[in-house]
């Protein structure tokens, strides 16, 4: 199984509306192909006045379906994200395999 993780550096005055959008409109594009899917939102316990970190993460089968999601979904979404937020937002994403334990 591959975790698709996007962890996102959120400008404290924009944290709700990004919540908002990642609820409403970004998960909700974001798993229509069905090659994501079991998204979960956490945020991460960090100490800053500025800013808060939220990561965004989904499963996906194979490392195709991902690269297909991209082309298909992935670039516009992040599109409309940076039309949304502008600099107010920052992301980086962390592709993982599970490893049973």
């Amino acid at each position: 199984m591959i975790i698709f993780n996007t962890t996102f550096s959120v400008d404290n005055a924009s944290i709700e509306e990004f919540i908002d959008f990642v609820k409403q409109i970004y998960v909700v594009k974001a798993i229509e192909t069905g090659e994501l899917t079991r998204p979960r939102l956490v945020k991460i316990l960090t100490e800053n006045a500025e800013s808060s970190s939220i990561a965004l993460q989904f499963e996906v089968k194979e490392p195709e379906h991902l690269d297909n999601w991209y082309d298909s979904t992935g670039d516009s979404l992040n599109e409309i994200l940076v039309n949304q937020f502008g600099d107010k937002v920052l992301g980086f994403s962390t592709i993982m395999e599970e490893v049973e334990l």
